[in-house]
């Protein structure tokens, strides 16, 4: 059986490996699901300058 992680994945981060989903938390009470995501590399460049 696919973890909730997992599906959620495949839906939102299609065609991008910088990002992973980290945690995920379903609220019924007010209809919500929150998504954290992580960053999976030490720095990120942005028009050839590199930022931690």
């Amino acid at each position: 059986m696919k973890r909730t992680e997992d599906i959620l994945s495949k839906l939102l981060l299609q065609n991008n490996d910088d990002w992973e989903i980290e945690n995920v938390v379903c609220d019924d009470s007010v209809e919500e699901i929150r998504i954290t995501l992580k960053y999976c590399h030490p720095t990120i460049k942005v028009d050839g300058n590199e930022f931690p």
